[in-house]
């Protein structure tokens, strides 16, 4: 049988090691070096104990500092060794978080479909799972790949399957965000109804659901505002744009973050729609803006923490100032602009960007017949929009530079570019045509879709609850019955107890004592608390052995003793086919309480190490407190005499090291206070839990001693009590109130009295030993002259060992 003690010193041992891995792994972002240390310490322990979970734990810690720090290489290397531990241990959790690290590897190491397969991964391992934000990150970090290869409509999927996971994990704003993209998606493909679609639900959510959320309400907004020009309803769009705009400049002046991206955004699409309008000024003006927003240190910091640049977004708005300039005909700041544009995109490496401006550039250049300078300026642009699939740039450098062909007199080139041009502005025609027709087909493919979803999401959700309420009415009933069965075997362990014991405490101090000294070799406190428990039904194996033996005064014949020790194989017994670690180290415990160090005891004669601790403990305090209390075989030892017999013992029938624990308490005075002390929840003695003795607990008048019970312990209780009142003889009885003090009164009296008389002796013995040293403590077990005679001289010792046949 597996120790229960080891197994939970093992699990108590890996719990510690987590919690010290999560605290190494909060100072990651502060102090990689300091975290990668203390989780390489962790890393040696946990090998050291062979806890596999715990060294995948440390392992990720590891890449996580190794990252921060900028060593890409070894993180990925340590982040690989975590997955496979992880594997080893089972715990999917802690592998899928470390996959979606890998994935970050891979997209910055240009490696697309090893992402892709990463996240594919963690997907299927989670997807009859609970949902996480591993899986919801899983699945944003698969449709941004997907965005990028060009394969929309599997981006949009994965997108929504993302915000479906977030809302079901309550983060409104994670799904908010979701929307917003899904939007950005669909104006990427082109397919603008669906885009603008989109745009409103994430508004409508924000709106309903009161979402605090100013950086991505205006980015929403200003979102709205693009897909209505690319519509052509600038009106609409102008009001959109302006409101984001506004949004976005009060957050920014309340210190808000997440605002400047969409700032910068919102001014540039205004200055896009002026442009159209032929409203120059204005166009510039609002330019201008865009530009001191993306020069600013707020926008800096924005794009930083998104891990990217803000030359970007700078080099477009610069593009932008320099095609208003050249429309307003002031060719030196339209070249000045676009240089500037020119040298932010080939710093950012900005392949889309650089087509753009240099089309501009050599625009630019044919206009003023500089046909030179502008051809070489064009055909890198072509070649940059063909590079990158790019059809309406394509289509613009194309046209650009057939015009500066012609006029430098090349006019055969030129014409194979316009025949060009004809052939891309069909391809366009019948795509946009395509689109259209696809969005009109598709919104009632989207509309059944929808239906069908919230139809199977209802579905979905009612099964889930009932799921959830089975799970918790199961787990109700298991409590229930576990609370049942420890109830029905604490009776029986307190009827075995009253036979012998009218107090009815013993099993109550046993547990105590035994949980004290379990605390004094520094076993954790889940075990401390679970041995209290268990070690009060360490004789529930005496419901099984008759009166006539277990009452018997005076030594056991060998017969016996033969039946008496049954009492440990009935209580295991009684106690097997247990489900928690309570049972099952209560069963441990009745079965090898009364095994002996030398190997003499019984059942199994275990000796040494071999007895659990569990056992060793209880057989320890389950003596001292026989040997200090009166039984009906013997009187109460003094506890300097009890002391002496333990020490006299240790190393025979107990754990040495166990003894001088009982010892130390004894002189420190733990022992005296504990028997001083009635149940910590007030309750009956040998109660296992507040709970099973109700809500009414018991409690004990402070002058006469007499206690009164919950009425599920007063009959057991008020037996006890008549027992008391019987007398020795049973011939005293209680009189008839006002009849005044009699006999029963005296003998009550001297109950009393006799039961307290081990404690006073306690406390006597305890300060003696404080105030002696060790030779004279050592004088005093020497003059005890502790042996069988010692014994015989008080009644027979303790049962059933020492009340064994000689």
């Amino acid at each position: 049988m597996t120790d229960p003690l080891k197994t939970l010193a093992g699990n108590s041992r890996s719990e510690e090691l987590q919690g010290l891995n999560a605290a190494a792994r909060s100072l990651v972002k502060d102090d990689p070096q300091k975290a990668w240390q203390e989780a390489a310490g962790l890393l040696q322990q946990a090998e050291e104990l062979g806890d596999v979970s715990a060294q995948a734990s440390a392992l990720h810690t590891q890449a996580l500092s190794r990252m921060e720090a900028g060593d890409q290489e070894q993180s990925q290397s340590l982040a690989e060794l975590a997955a496979e531990r992880y594997t080893l241990a089972a715990e999917t959790p802690g592998y899928c978080e470390v996959q979606l690290l890998r994935t970050k590897f891979a997209l910055s190491g240009n490696r697309p479909e090893e992402a892709l397969s990463l996240c594919n991964d963690i997907i299927d391992r989670t997807a009859q799972d609970e949902p996480t934000t591993t899986l919801a990150e899983a699945l944003l970090t698969k449709a941004m790949v997907l965005f990028r290869q060009g394969r929309h409509a599997e981006a949009s999927s994965s997108l929504q399957h993302s915000g479906e996971v977030r809302l079901l994990l309550g983060d409104k704003a994670g799904h908010a965000k979701c929307l917003n993209n899904i939007g950005l998606i669909y104006e990427a493909a082109g397919d603008f109804a669906q885009a603008l679609n989109s745009f409103m639900r994430c508004l409508e959510f924000l709106r309903t659901n009161d979402i605090a959320m100013n950086g991505l309400l205006s980015a929403c907004l200003v979102n709205v505002g693009k897909v209505y020009r690319e519509l052509g309803e600038t009106d609409n769009a102008v009001d959109s744009l302006t409101r984001g705009v506004e949004i976005a400049e009060q957050a920014r002046h309340l210190d808000q973050t997440g605002v400047y991206v969409s700032l910068a955004a919102g001014h540039s699409e205004l200055g896009l729609i002026h442009r159209e309008r032929r409203q120059f000024q204005e166009a510039l003006d609002a330019f201008m803006q865009a530009l001191h927003v993306t020069r600013s240190e707020g926008m800096r910091l924005e794009k930083v923490a998104k891990s990217g640049g803000a030359l970007h977004e700078e080099a477009e708005v610069l593009d932008n100032i320099g095609q208003t300039y050249a429309l307003m005909g002031e060719t030196d700041q339209a070249f000045k602009a676009l240089n500037q544009a020119l040298q932010l995109s080939l710093a950012a490496d900005d392949t889309s960007c650089q087509a753009s401006v240099l089309t501009h550039l050599g625009s630019l250049y044919a206009k003023g017949e500089q046909y030179q300078q502008a051809i070489p300026l064009l055909r890198r642009a072509l070649k940059f929009a063909d590079a990158m699939a790019l059809r309406r740039p394509a289509l613009e450098a194309h046209e650009q530079l057939a015009r500066a062909l012609m006029g430098a007199g090349q006019a055969t080139e030129a014409a194979s570019h316009l025949l060009v041009v004809t052939e891309l502005q069909r391809d366009l025609f019948r795509s946009d045509n395509e689109r259209r027709l696809r969005n009109l087909t598709g919104q009632l493919e989207l509309e059944k879709a929808r239906y069908q979803a919230d139809v199977y999401r209802q579905l979905n959700d009612v099964s889930l609850k009932a799921r959830q309420e089975a799970e918790k009415e199961v787990q109700a009933r298991t409590a229930e019955l576990e609370r049942a069965q420890l109830e029905i075997v604490n009776r029986l362990g307190l009827a075995a107890e009253y036979r012998d014991d009218k107090t009815g405490v013993h099993t109550y101090r046993v547990g105590n004592i035994a949980a004290l000294l379990a605390e004094a070799l520094g076993l954790p406190q889940a075990q401390v608390d679970l041995i209290r428990l268990a070690a009060r039904l360490h004789d529930v194996g005496k419901i099984g052995i008759p009166d006539t033996i277990l009452l018997k005064p005076g030594k056991f014949t060998p017969e016996e003793y033969e039946v008496m020790k049954h009492h440990t194989t009935i209580g295991a017994r009684v106690l097997q086919g247990g489900r928690t670690e309570l049972m099952h180290l209560a069963e441990q415990i009745a079965l090898t309480h009364h095994e002996r160090w030398d190997g003499q005891g019984y059942p199994r004669r275990l000796s040494g190490q071999d007895i659990p601790l569990a056992g060793r403990l209880v057989a320890v305090a389950d003596v001292w407190d026989a040997l200090t209390s009166e039984r009906p075989y013997k009187g109460a030892w003094d506890a300097t005499e009890a002391l002496a017999e333990l020490r006299a013992q240790a190393g025979r029938q107990f754990d040495p090291a166990i003894v001088e624990a009982l010892v130390q308490l004894a002189e420190n005075g733990d022992l005296e206070r504990l028997d001083d002390r009635m149940p910590p929840d007030g309750g009956c003695p040998g109660q296992i839990t507040a709970a099973s003795c109700g809500d009414r607990p018991c409690s004990r008048d402070p002058q006469s001693g007499v206690r009164e019970c919950h009425p599920l312990y007063r009959g057991a209780n008020q037996r006890s009590l008549a027992g008391a009142r019987r007398g020795p003889r049973g011939a005293d009885r209680a009189k008839p109130a006002g009849a005044g003090a009699g006999p029963s009164v005296r003998v009550c009296a001297r109950r009393r009295i006799r039961a307290t008389q081990p404690r006073v002796r306690a406390r006597r013995t305890a300060a003696v030993l404080r105030s002696r040293g060790p030779a004279d403590q050592g004088a005093d077990v020497r003059r005890t002259a502790v042996g069988q005679a010692a014994q015989e001289r008080l009644c027979g010792a303790v049962e059933p060992d020492l009340r064994a046949p000689a």
